[in-house]
């Protein structure tokens, strides 16, 4: 899951800043992915700060659902006994 998250991110760089800023942004992703399992007050401020990105800039909604669903896997529990 983290590999296809990275690419997509790389993907993005590439796009974004023609291969220049890759190398940034997958280390920037990597700080923000770090942030997740810190204390509550830094993950409110990465949510919020994340809010606020896909505010301004709606085209990066894959690159925080990429960053959010590794993290939100670690407490999801799939109930068998529940039918969808």
């Amino acid at each position: 899951e983290s590999n296809r998250s990275e690419a997509s991110c790389s993907q993005a760089a590439d796009l974004a800043f023609g291969g220049v800023g890759r190398g940034l942004l997958l280390e920037m992703m990597g700080f923000l992915r770090r942030c997740l399992s810190q204390q509550p007050e830094v993950r409110r401020a990465l949510y919020a700060g994340l809010h606020g990105v896909l505010l301004a800039d709606p085209t990066a909604q894959e690159a925080v659902f990429n960053l959010l669903l590794p993290h939100f896997r670690r407490f999801y529990e799939l109930d068998a006994g529940i039918e969808t």
